[in-house]
């Protein structure tokens, strides 16, 4: 996941560093936060691949695992047991959180047609090829990034984002 994430983003020329933590455990002003679920959703988050806000003190994203492992036809229970199944799960995670990231700090790039910022991912793109950042998303990321950076970290305008493996109602 961190390597898939490191590739994609290095078109923006961002190098994020990690850190695990307790959910009980303060994030610090200039992280961004990341929490792997064991749930596919709930309400309108229901089969999304994650979820993201900046409303709060903290940006976030939320990875429904599960909702992932689904998209790539794997049983989750099957993926402890499998190198070759960590492998596409820790590709399609890092694919997912690059196209988080984006809506984290560049909110104004819209989804498009190809690259890590479709709007829909399914087995295929979330394992296949490599998807490219496109460069005016990548400069978009990289001022965006800067600007975050410049503020301290601290949260834009409130927004919420969701990646889905299909169309949702009202979905951008």
């Amino acid at each position: 996941m961190r390597h898939e994430l490191g590739v994609l983003l290095a078109p923006a020329s961002l190098a994020l560093s990690w850190r695990t933590s307790r959910p009980s455990e303060e994030t610090d002003a200039d992280e961004l936060r990341v929490v792997l679920l064991r749930s596919s959703g709930v309400g309108g988050d229901q089969g999304a691949l994650a979820s993201t806000s900046l409303g709060g003190l903290v940006p976030t994203v939320w990875v429904y695992v599960p909702s992932v492992t689904h998209a790539l036809d794997l049983e989750l229970d099957a993926v402890a047991t499998s190198l070759e199944a960590q492998r596409l799960v820790g590709v399609a995670l890092g694919r997912v959180l690059a196209h988080e990231v984006v809506h984290l700090l560049a909110p104004d790039v819209e989804h498009a047609d190809t690259g890590v910022m479709r709007s829909r991912l399914h087995a295929f793109y979330l394992t296949r090829g490599r998807p490219a950042l496109e460069a005016d998303c990548a400069s978009a990321l990289a001022a965006g990034a800067r600007a975050w950076l410049a503020a301290g970290g601290s949260p834009r305008t409130a927004s919420w984002r969701g990646l889905t493996t299909r169309p949702a109602a009202g979905a951008r």
